[in-house]
């Protein structure tokens, strides 16, 4: 018991006067993958809840996490207009003297108008391991984090037969709303996550 590093692993303060986001799956993620480390009998990870509980009132180390700054939901709209000619189309026919029919070749023409929208959502985690009598850090890094969610649709004027199949698949979509902001700030910490664990593991593999 004497021996074991015990260590406080604080509750990540949120921020957000215009979104109502809670950051508890991402906290209940990193805190799983602490009871995957405690193999280590001699590192003990406590949450702040478990520390007053079990009457730990000086551990060894801290850690703590906050959100420096985060982004969701920030939307951009892109169109472009595509001026398009297909030459040698059939674009009728005439009878001959004879009786038979000939076709007609000309060039066909469409605008297109191809929309792209993106939501980017990122943030940027600062993390801290400091210990516990002196205040002093152990160590600190800054964890970036983002996700990008896209939507494209189109629509033409003019005759289909100047789109490729590519383009004839993108008048065919429409736009759809992007997920909600919980959703979003889910997905932009998921690389944020991968690169606490890496940092927790690599700094008490030596423990």
């Amino acid at each position: 018991e004497l021996a074991t590093l015990k260590i406080v692993v604080e509750s990540i303060p949120m921020h957000s006067r215009t979104l109502e986001i809670s950051n508890e799956f991402f906290e209940n993620k990193i805190h799983e993958y602490l009871l995957s480390l405690t193999t280590n009998e001699f590192v003990k990870f406590y949450s702040q809840k478990e520390a007053q509980t079990s009457g730990l009132t000086q551990p060894d180390q801290i850690v703590k996490i906050k959100f420096d700054d985060f982004i969701v939901g920030q939307t951009y709209i892109k169109e472009e207009i595509f001026h398009l000619i297909k030459d040698s189309v059939v674009v009728g026919t005439v009878n001959n003297a004879d009786g038979t029919k000939q076709n007609v070749y000309g060039s066909v023409k469409a605008d297109l108008h191809h929309f792209k929208k993106s939501v980017n959502s990122n943030g940027l985690l600062d993390f801290k391991i400091i210990e516990a009598r002196t205040d002093k850090v152990l160590t600190q890094e800054k964890f970036p984090g983002q996700f990008v969610w896209n939507c494209e649709w189109g629509f033409f004027n003019g005759d289909e037969r100047a789109l490729n199949a590519n383009q004839k698949k993108i008048t065919k979509l429409r736009e759809v709303p992007p997920p909600p902001p919980q959703d979003l700030f889910i997905e932009f910490t998921k690389p944020i996550y991968n690169q606490i664990t890496a940092k927790m593991r690599d700094f008490y593999r030596g423990y």
